[in-house]
């Protein structure tokens, strides 16, 4: 796995304004290769405590704390 964003100070969500976990620190992007899958399926199934979200449009993964929510091909307004 390789590790893409994290704390970005000021970060925004795209197409919304609104700020990001990304800017607390409350955020990770990764890249997951071809187990991808697997981790995901994983996250789904343990994470609670927060988001797990794929991208139609991005290969990385998205995990945050806060609100229980998973998304599935998502598009990143990008």
């Amino acid at each position: 796995m390789e590790i893409i964003s994290t704390c970005r100070p000021g970060a925004r969500i795209a197409g919304t304004g609104r700020v990001s976990k990304h800017a607390s620190g409350e955020a990770i992007d990764f890249e997951a290769g071809s187990r991808k899958g697997e981790v995901v399926r994983w996250l789904i199934a343990n994470h609670k405590t927060g988001g797990t979200m794929t991208y139609s449009d991005m290969s990385h993964v998205h995990v945050d704390v806060g609100q229980h929510f998973v998304a599935l091909n998502a598009y990143s307004g990008r």
